[in-house]
């Protein structure tokens, strides 16, 4: 379990408010840009595809009896956000198969 949860990574909740300046923008490359957004994909896909894990494997029981109370006391995920990783890991799932 505690494997798993490594890669559980909340920071993909966080939009930092940046001021964009123009000297912001200058500095900044496309490639800088998609490798920024590449980086953000991945914590979202491994963070969604680690809540797959601990749901289906029911490794959730380990510290409490309800998959709710695991998340909302560990993580602080509603019920409803856990439900919506796991269809977004549905998604992910099959995607793979396109790249």
């Amino acid at each position: 379990l505690k494997e798993i949860e490594r890669n559980i990574d909340l920071s993909i909740f966080h939009i930092k408010n940046r001021k964009k300046t123009k000297n912001n923008k200058k500095n900044r490359t496309d490639y800088d840009i998609k490798q920024e957004t590449f980086r953000k994909q991945e914590k979202f896909r491994r963070t969604v595809l680690a809540t797959k894990a601990i749901v289906s494997q029911k490794l959730y029981k380990i510290y409490s009896n309800s998959l709710e109370k695991y998340f909302n006391d560990k993580w602080k995920l509603s019920r409803a956000q856990v439900y919506r990783f796991l269809d977004c890991a549905k998604i992910i799932e099959v995607c793979i198969f396109f790249f």
